[in-house]
Formats: C-alpha cells, sequence, structure tokens
C-alpha cells in the first residue's frame, strides 16, 4: 500500500508543478492537451488526481519546457 500512497503524492506534486507551469505560461487545458496528445478532458483529469500522469506525459511536458526540479523537493 506505501507504493501507492507514494505514487498518488507523486501525482499530486506533479499536478501543483503543472498548474503552475501553466498559469506562468498562460497556457489552457486544451494546449496541453494538444503537447500531450490527449483531451482536454484527459489533462483535466490528470491535473484533478483523477487520472495519472503517465511517463510519456512527464517527457512531452519536458520537452515543452516544464522544468521538474521541484518534484522530489520538500516544497512544489
Amino acid at each position: 500500500m506505501v507504493g501507492l500512497m507514494q505514487t498518488k503524492a507523486i501525482d499530486n506534486r506533479f499536478s501543483k508543478i503543472a498548474n503552475r507551469w501553466m498559469r506562468d505560461k498562460k497556457l489552457s487545458q486544451e494546449q496541453v492537451a494538444h503537447i500531450l496528445g490527449i483531451s482536454q478532458n484527459s489533462v483535466s483529469r490528470r491535473l484533478s488526481g483523477v487520472s495519472p500522469w503517465l511517463m510519456r506525459d512527464a517527457m512531452a511536458l519536458a520537452d515543452a519546457g516544464l522544468d521538474f526540479s521541484d518534484l522530489f523537493t520538500r516544497e512544489a
């Protein structure tokens, strides 16, 4: 069960970082959906914690300029 809790914690931190990046870059969910090659609804589900983030999402967002250096720090 610890693994699942850790995964949820990482997903939550990822969502915080992604939301901050989107706000700073003035990106809509639709624009992020285009970057990820998924629907806007899927982006919304990831950002809200309903669906998990995938490694391919992280790679695509990193290619688009999202800095993940905060992911494993104490405060994201």
